[in-house]
């Protein structure tokens, strides 16, 4: 039998008060950035105004906060406005030879099984593919199940 704990669990985990047979196991959160969508309307001088609306989740019962890294811990240490919090970046290229640029960044937190959307914008000229990226917890300040997928890109226009 094992008992899923989060952090505030580990005390009775450590003490013993577990029943008897079972194993502490630790649960993490594991931050994703779920879709990437896109929504235009015409611009001027022939260019067209993309909204990038991306869903970020938490797939885990334990909260973001819970499970800091050592450099979370130091990040929110340092600087208290970011207390319990991870980034997100959002960053274009031109398609497909472009490099990333950085377009914003935001702090916040999930909780268990928790989920937020975000947006941000751009004027795309004529003939011009973009691809974007947003990655969640870019600056490693949470501890995961899974690192892997922290991050997701998509090409406009869509089909490119």
């Amino acid at each position: 039998m094992a008992a899923a704990l989060g952090i505030g669990m580990i005390g009775p985990a450590l003490s013993g008060q577990l029943p008897k047979g079972s194993v502490a196991k630790i649960v993490r959160p594991d931050l994703l950035v779920e879709k990437i969508e896109f929504t235009t309307s015409p611009g001027p001088n022939k260019t067209t105004n993309v909204l990038i609306t991306y869903t970020m989740a938490n797939d885990s019962t334990v909260a973001s906060r819970t499970s800091p890294t050592a450099a979370g811990k130091q990040m929110w240490k340092t600087n208290p406005v970011t207390s319990c919090m991870f980034e997100v970046l959002m960053e274009k290229r031109s398609y497909p030879n472009g490099l990333f640029h950085y377009v914003g960044a935001i702090q916040l937190e999930l909780g268990p099984n928790g989920r937020q959307t975000g947006t941000f914008s751009d004027s795309v000229p004529a003939r011009t593919s973009r691809e974007y990226r947003v990655r969640i917890d870019s600056q490693n300040w949470i501890a995961e199940k899974d690192e892997t997928n922290n991050e997701r890109t998509a090409i406009w226009p869509v089909g490119t």
